[in-house]
């Protein structure tokens, strides 16, 4: 099982390139802290997806700050914007199940150690009729007063789940933390024809996607027929293809089997330039790394 890291994002909102920003107390990327997360749940090597122009640099800091004999690769995202391209560029370097996340996001050790093990729990012959089914994906869910730290608009995906734990519904909004406890949440792409919402005042307790998703090999395909759909200019195509749309219509129209499973911690970004004072004060209470470390023994599933 492999860690999918997206790092080719232009970081147009923090007016820069913020995957490259050292936010740890020894010059450490956001992203190192999911590498170290996911080589110690035992995933057995890093696919990172990159623009051309900093695939070098990322290779360099990887050599540095990654575990010595961790495999990795880098993958190169073309013209195409979104989330579902960049997967889909990586997806000659994966060889099985995987793990989805942002490079600009720290999602906590807990979070993709969950991610890891439900994907191995899951792994063997099923035939798709209850939770422990191979056929079944899984998004790791958090509470979204949990991933908003100031009053800057930020994207979220909001999640509605079955009774069954089963993803019902995904929806990407523009959400901003008011004064108190709530919060104002816009959908961003309504559904073909309907007609745009505005916003609405939500608690912060809803389950929300920061894309850390663990994929069965199978979705690329789904991706694959997406991807097509979107360059044709079908299905309501918008300049980028995220993720959270493209899986949102697989559960409602195909009901995709997606396991939500909640994560009680916290997920800390990288959106706006005020954002990082915060995030480098949370980064003095994780564990020092040591550059060069010999890659610690797989976790046998």
């Amino acid at each position: 099982m492999q860690l999918l890291l997206l790092a080719a994002g232009h970081g147009r909102r923090f007016g820069g390139c913020k995957q490259l920003v050292a936010v740890g107390p020894n010059g450490e990327l956001l992203l190192d802290y999911s590498v170290r997360a996911a080589d110690a749940a035992g995933c057995d090597g890093v696919v990172v997806v990159v623009r051309e122009e900093i695939r070098e640099e990322m290779a360099d800091h990887a050599r540095r700050f990654w575990p010595a004999g961790l495999p990795r690769e880098f993958m190169v995202q073309g013209a195409e914007p979104g989330t579902v391209p960049a997967v889909l560029a990586a997806s000659g370097a994966l060889d099985g199940s995987f793990i989805v996340a942002n490079a600009d996001d720290l999602y906590g050790d807990a979070a993709i150690a969950q991610a890891f093990e439900h994907l191995c729990s899951t792994d063997g012959d099923g035939d798709g009729g209850d939770q422990t089914s191979p056929q079944h994906h899984v998004l790791v869910g958090y509470t979204l007063a949990n991933t908003v730290s100031s009053t800057d608009p930020v994207k979220r995906g909001i999640c509605a789940v079955g009774a069954d734990g089963l993803l019902v519904n995904v929806v990407e909004h523009l959400v901003r933390r008011l004064d108190g406890s709530s919060f104002e949440a816009t959908p961003m792409y309504p559904e073909p024809g309907a007609a745009p919402q505005g916003p609405q005042i939500v608690s912060g307790n809803e389950t929300v996607s920061m894309n850390l998703w663990g994929f069965r090999r199978s979705l690329l395909d789904d991706l694959r027929v997406a991807a097509d759909e979107h360059r044709r200019g079908g299905d309501g195509a918008t300049g980028e293809l995220l993720l959270p749309e493209v899986v949102g219509r697989l559960v409602r129209e195909r009901a995709e089997p997606i396991v939500v499973v909640q994560t009680p911690g916290y997920c800390i970004g990288l959106t706006h330039p005020a954002d990082l004072p915060g995030v480098q004060a949370q980064l003095l209470d994780y564990p020092a790394f040591a550059p060069g470390l010999e890659r610690r023994a797989a976790v046998s599933a």
